[in-house]
């Protein structure tokens, strides 16, 4: 079965806020909305422009523990509470629909900050190195037009119940094994380098390693 998503926001309060990607005209599942440029991406992003926020993109098998990353980062009872305010009776309480910022894989300048653990992602380098060439056909014109994809990190580092449904980053593909490793951490997204933070670096590509290897 395929499993759905919901990117979820949490303040200092505790506060918790979720977007439904059909409003966005996205797929719910993992893979159907997780690349840079992507309406629900921006969405997100720009509710942490400069302004951190603890994340966690909740998948709808997340409430099944398998000792993923996060389940270590918060007792079962909080999780939950977040869970149930996505998934509950009441989560229609808790979405929220934001208008999008505008980025893309043209957007310079960019830093995706961890607070929590004190690192963070250059995004330009981010991109060159994990864009790939995709193509599709215009049936106008029957040619075939080539463009530029990439994965956007966030999704997938604050991924809530990865590999337990179709649709989601599966094992095998590049640094499946850093999939939820930011969940639930206070993240923003700024043009501003951090000072006295690590930086760090990640391979999200949608195609399993002996796939690459041919």
């Amino acid at each position: 079965m395929g499993q759905y998503y919901h990117p979820t926001m949490m303040d200092e309060e505790g506060n918790i806020n979720w977007i439904y990607t059909h409003d966005y005209h996205n797929g719910l599942k993992l893979m159907e909305h997780s690349y840079i440029g992507n309406s629900v991406m921006n969405a997100v992003f720009g509710q942490i422009k400069d302004h951190p926020l603890r994340i966690a993109w909740i998948g709808d098998y997340a409430d099944e523990e398998q000792d993923d990353p996060y389940e270590h980062k918060l007792p079962r009872s909080e999780f939950m509470r977040v869970y149930d305010a996505v998934y509950g009776n009441e989560y229609s309480k808790h979405k929220i629909r934001p208008d999008p910022m505008v980025f893309d894989m043209t957007s310079t300048g960019w830093y995706l900050i961890n607070h929590t653990q004190r690192v963070y992602l250059n995004l330009d380098v981010y991109t060159a190195r994990n864009k790939w060439k995709d193509c599709w056909k215009n049936w106008e014109t029957g040619d075939i037009e080539e463009f530029d994809l990439c994965l956007n990190p966030l999704s997938l580092l604050t991924a809530c119940g990865n590999d337990r449904g179709c649709g989601d980053y599966h094992a095998g593909y590049p640094d499946y094994n850093k999939v939820g490793t930011w969940a639930f951490d206070k993240i923003e997204l700024s043009q501003t380098q951090p000072v006295k933070y690590l930086e760090v670096m990640y391979s999200f590509i949608e195609h399993r390693k002996e796939e690459n290897a041919a």
